[in-house]
């Protein structure tokens, strides 16, 4: 008899892609697994593989790798059959076959009955196919999906939301910041990077302080010329997928702290996590800590770029305190002072009051704010040159007119 199991990304409806691994195990231990990537807005199995002959183990390993337990959830077999062919079908009306490898890895799911699930299953916009240019669907790919879907249902018979668009207009929703974390934890994870997502934000935020030089570009030279956690240069494959998830990172994180910054309250929060998204004792100190540490990393990369903003006397204050939480080698800074700490408390010695931890939201989000309204451009000002240039423009427009009918 053949046992199943099956497990599904989280976060994948606010995803609006599924990534989804089917196991089948024979009584004599042997097992198969069925990996499907689905898009149930529109494409349907954009893409699909299988093992064969996995032992207990090596299944475990690879599922372990492939969905660690906090991101993804299980669901019952017939659940994941159903699903998967309720969205091949709706593929199928819009224009499009599942991935050529569907006919392999569907055997994986042959012996599960899906009238089993009771669950309807509703694809696209309510029933409308949605098309949403992916990370990995260039212009060219997405031309032809579009094209397909012009000849089958006519302009206006779906949606679509192209990567331009994600990018001009990011969503900053708390689910789609929080699916943007999880995303690029399983991205550095698989790259076994010494960043986590917390380094990523600093980073990123040094840089948006000034758009006028920066670009999320810039932010991949981090990891461009910088090493894995066992000092060997970082594999193309997985570069080239952080530049995407960088690229509409960089966006999200521009309109958010924008946003935060216009807040009429105007007690802006500058980092895209809060307290309570740590339960756990400590780990929103460290959170801010390694953000920090992100900052001050970017700001050390360019150290040339930055140097005239770090002399600004308005700032200096400022910058003492990024010094103080974002960098380790300062040995009156809180990286030593957490070291101390700890060291204390395994030896069972009381901490003295100079050397208790700070309040986390007490200053990091002030100077953080602070550097940024300093060095970010003066929209206003552009939009006054812009309007006394078109002024310009009409004066001079209006004089070539007159001449004309003179």
């Amino acid at each position: 008899m053949k046992r199943h199991e099956a497990f599904i990304t989280k976060g994948w409806r606010e995803a609006g892609l599924a990534n989804i691994a089917v196991t089948r195990t024979d009584d004599d231990g042997t097992a198969d697994a069925g990996f499907y990537l689905v898009d149930p807005l529109c494409l349907g199995v954009k893409d699909t593989f299988t093992l064969d002959d996995l032992t207990a183990d090596e299944l475990r390993e690879i599922i372990e790798q492939r969905f660690p337990e906090d991101t993804m959830e299980r669901m019952h077999p017939a659940w994941a059959k159903k699903f998967i062919e309720g969205a091949i079908a709706h593929a199928e009306r819009a224009g499009f076959n599942p991935h050529h490898d569907y006919r392999k890895s569907r055997r994986v799911l042959a012996s599960i009955d899906a009238d089993v699930c009771t669950e309807t299953f509703v694809y696209g916009d309510d029933g409308r196919p949605h098309y949403i240019q992916g990370a990995e669907d260039d212009d060219e790919r997405a031309n032809r999906v579009l094209s397909v879907l012009d000849a089958r249902l006519g302009p206006g018979g779906y949606a679509v939301t192209m990567r331009e668009d994600m990018l001009n207009d990011p969503d900053i929703s708390d689910a789609a910041i929080a699916h943007m974390h999880k995303q690029l934890e399983r991205t550095l994870k698989k790259m076994n990077s010494g960043y986590n997502v917390q380094m990523v934000a600093g980073i990123l935020t040094a840089l948006l302080c000034r758009p006028d030089i920066f670009t999320a570009d810039d932010a991949m030279d981090l990891f461009r010329n910088d090493a894995d956690a066992d000092g060997k240069p970082y594999a193309e494959h997985h570069l080239a997928m952080l530049d995407n998830l960088i690229e509409l990172y960089w966006a999200q994180l521009d309109s958010m702290l924008e946003s935060a910054m216009d807040d009429a309250n105007n007690d802006p929060w500058p980092f895209d996590f809060y307290e309570d998204d740590f339960p756990e004792d400590g780990m929103f100190l460290r959170a801010l800590m390694h953000w920090m540490f992100g900052f001050q990393a970017a700001v050390t990369l360019f150290e040339d770029i930055w140097a005239e903003a770090r002399a600004r006397p308005e700032l200096a204050d400022h910058w003492k305190l990024v010094n103080y939480w974002g960098n380790p080698d300062n040995p009156d800074g809180l990286f030593a002072k957490l070291v101390k700490s700890n060291a204390e408390d395994k030896s069972g010695e009381a901490a003295g009051e100079d050397d208790a931890l700070p309040n986390t939201r007490s200053n990091p989000p002030a100077a953080i704010v602070a550097i940024y309204r300093a060095l970010r451009p003066e929209e206003e000002e552009a939009t006054e040159e812009s309007e006394e240039l078109k002024m310009e423009l009409e004066e001079l427009e209006e004089a070539e007119t007159g001449e004309e009918e003179v």
